[in-house]
C-alpha cells in the first residue's frame, strides 16, 4: 500500500526480495529517502515509470531484479542513478541496454552473473565507474579484450583461472 511504503522510504534500507511486480505509485511513494538502499532482487521488470521512481527516491544503492528485460530506455534512466546499480540475478543485460549503462557514473554490479557475452562488456568499456563482475571464473579472449578496454576499475573476485593469451591481454590493464 501507498502508506506503507511512504513508511518504508523513512528507514535507511527497504528490502524487498519477494517483491516480483510494483506499481509507479507504491515506487512513488518510496521516494524521499537519503542515501540507503531499494532492494527489489526479484522485480521482474523494470518499467520506464519505475525506473525514473527509482532514479528520484534517493536511494544510494539501488538493487534490481529484471537485468534480463532491460530496455535501452530503462538502462539510460538508470544511468542517471547517483549511486551503485546491483543486478543480483543471473541473467546479464542486453549489449544495447548495457551501451546506455556505460553513461552511469558509479558502479554497476553483477554479483552471480557466471559468463558476461563479450558484446555486452564492449558495449560497457566508456563505463569509468567501476565495474563489478561477481561470478564470473573465466574468461575467453573476447571477454578479456573487452575488459581491458573497460574505462574504469575492474572487480572478478571469481576469477580462478587464466590462460596465458588472457594474461597478455590483461597485463596493460
Amino acid at each position: 500500500s501507498v502508506p506503507l511504503a511512504k513508511r518504508f522510504a523513512k528507514q535507511d534500507h527497504a528490502f524487498f526480495p519477494s517483491v516480483r511486480h510494483m506499481t509507479p505509485e507504491i515506487a512513488r511513494a518510496l521516494r524521499s529517502n537519503d542515501g540507503g538502499e531499494l532492494s527489489l532482487p526479484a522485480l521482474e521488470t523494470v518499467t520506464p515509470e519505475l525506473a525514473k521512481e527509482f532514479v528520484g527516491a534517493g536511494y544510494y544503492w539501488l538493487v534490481l531484479g529484471g537485468a534480463a528485460t532491460l530496455t535501452p530506455e530503462v538502462a539510460g534512466t538508470l544511468a542517471k542513478h547517483h549511486g551503485q546499480l546491483v543486478f543480483p540475478g543471473h541473467d546479464s543485460f542486453s549489449a544495447e541496454a548495457a551501451s546506455k549503462l556505460a553513461a552511469h557514473e558509479h558502479g554497476i554490479i553483477l554479483p552471480h552473473v557466471a559468463s558476461v557475452p563479450a558484446g555486452v562488456l564492449r558495449a560497457l568499456a566508456p563505463h569509468d565507474g567501476p565495474l563489478v563482475l561477481g561470478s564470473v571464473s573465466t574468461l575467453t579472449r573476447d571477454e578479456a579484450a573487452a575488459i581491458a578496454g573497460h574505462g574504469g576499475p575492474v572487480s572478478l573476485p571469481a576469477l580462478d583461472r587464466l590462460t596465458p593469451e588472457t594474461v597478455a591481454i590483461l597485463a596493460p590493464r
